[in-house]
């Protein structure tokens, strides 16, 4: 038994020695998937952010549920890729140190510098194998404190994600009651508020405690432990925290938290630096009649890339910026937030995604469509005909309602189209007697397309 237990150590021994090659290997391949995934991730932002009409309770905090997701694991992959980056340039180093030392083992030759003693005396100092053990030790705990990081904010994500389930069934529990309790809807509305609350602030404070090193546990008031120990075993278990909280109590107790703060801060320094200076003051930055966005044509869509803000269209566009025919594709993504403006502009309209639609209905709802969107040429209205289009964008399938602009009696030039769209509702939240409202103001939105005619 011994003698297996020895050969183990030996074993374990021998793995701490060769783990950098193990390291350097997950590192890269972990590297070279995580630098595809920021631009998925922003393009299902803006997949969700026009793919939900936030018109009832439920969408508004199923958006709000995958929207914390999205952004939390963007927040996480930025900071792997800067951790494992910084991995891998130090363990880089210090293999370049570690051949170095191999070639010349007795370090530095004082008698070949030949300095005076005021420098000699500080470079009899440096120990070769001291320098490459304590790189050593900082690659490995960068490489572990990258992955401790990333658990932890998915442990927070759960959390969330259970808060946001609560808050879900609450609501669906709460408008039972409105349609078959009817008096008793204030009563339930209180006790669920009350149990949401009681999960919400314990839980707001456990992650306050952990993120702060264990700040709480240190109080030494024995009611206060005796409550917060039970509160601690139960978010521990519930955020999944206890499969790596020994990795965390091994990294409090050994690193001074000035030195992760300090990490962050350099993380922070380094991103505001890398944030190019704009100084271009004569060029417009919103959206103008003088300003043509590529984003508006068709025929660019082929040079951006997914990472691009917008990869993903959420305005309208046209088949070109040079028109050399006699008329203009006009292609404007369905976006459901035009939803509540639909229903209070034509209350009689009915869903029609369904299969056993009639084309009458879907012909009342392309004319519901047109009374929404006002088009013009040069301030000249067009009269609307859209038609549903299934549009192939080289990233996604995407609903647009498009129409054929006749261009036959418009000089060649510069011109302007302008798309008018009414917008109009609003929804409300109401949980415990408090009333919360998702605005939505009564305005036109207008996007304005600059083009040019060309004829051949």
């Amino acid at each position: 038994m011994d003698k297996k237990q020895h050969h183990k150590i030996e074993w374990f021994d021998k793995l701490r020695l060769n783990s950098w090659e193990v390291e350097i290997l997950i590192v890269g391949f972990v590297l070279v998937m995580l630098f595809q995934v920021p631009e998925t991730i922003s393009f299902k932002l803006s997949e969700l952010m026009n793919s939900v009409a936030l018109d009832t309770k439920t969408s508004f905090f199923y958006m709000i549920g995958q929207a914390l997701s999205l952004l939390s694991l963007q927040i996480s992959i930025s900071i792997l890729i800067f951790c494992l980056t910084v991995y891998l340039g130090l363990r880089g180093f210090w293999v370049g140190i570690l051949g170095l030392s191999s070639v010349y083992p007795n370090g530095i030759n004082l008698k070949k510098l030949n300095f005076n003693d005021r420098f000699t005396k500080d470079l009899k100092k440096y120990n070769f194998n001291h320098f490459i053990i304590n790189i050593d030790n900082i690659c490995s705990s960068i490489f572990a404190f990258t992955f401790l990081l990333s658990f932890s904010i998915i442990s927070f994500l759960i959390f969330v994600f259970e808060l946001l389930l609560m808050i879900i069934l609450g609501l669906g529990a709460s408008e039972k009651f409105e349609t078959t309790g009817g008096a008793m809807k204030g009563d339930i509305e209180g006790v669920i508020a009350f149990f949401i609350i009681l999960f919400l602030v314990p839980g707001l404070l456990y992650f306050i405690d952990y993120f702060l090193f264990g700040i709480f546990k240190k109080i030494k008031w024995k009611p206060f432990s005796f409550c917060y120990y039970y509160l601690d075993k139960f978010y521990k278990y519930i955020t999944l925290v206890f499969v790596y909280d020994h990795l965390y109590y091994t990294f409090i107790s050994n690193i001074k938290r000035r030195t992760i703060f300090g990490l962050f801060f350099c993380y922070i320094i380094i991103n505001l630096f890398f944030d190019p200076l704009n100084e271009r003051t004569f060029f417009p930055e919103k959206s103008s009649k003088n300003l043509m966005q590529y984003y508006y044509y068709e025929n660019q869509f082929d040079k951006i890339e997914k990472q691009d803000d917008a990869s993903y269209p959420e305005t309208a566009f046209i088949n070109s910026e040079i028109i050399a025919s006699n008329y203009l594709k006009l292609y404007i993504p369905y976006s459901p937030m035009l939803n509540k403006t639909l229903q209070d502009l034509c209350p009689e309209i009915m869903h029609i995604n369904d299969q056993d639609v009639e084309s009458d209905q879907e012909n009342e709802v392309l004319d519901c469509i047109n009374l929404a969107y006002n088009v013009f040429i040069d301030d000249v209205q067009v009269e609307s005909d859209f038609i549903f289009y299934l549009y192939p964008h080289k990233f996604i399938n995407l609903q647009t309602f498009f129409m054929i602009i006749p261009l036959n009696n418009i000089a060649e030039g510069k011109h302007i189209l302008k798309v008018n769209t009414f917008e109009l509702g609003g929804a409300s939240i109401s949980m415990g007697g408090v009333e919360g409202k998702i605005e939505k103001t009564e305005r036109n939105s207008i996007e304005l397309i600059p083009f040019y005619i060309q004829r051949d």
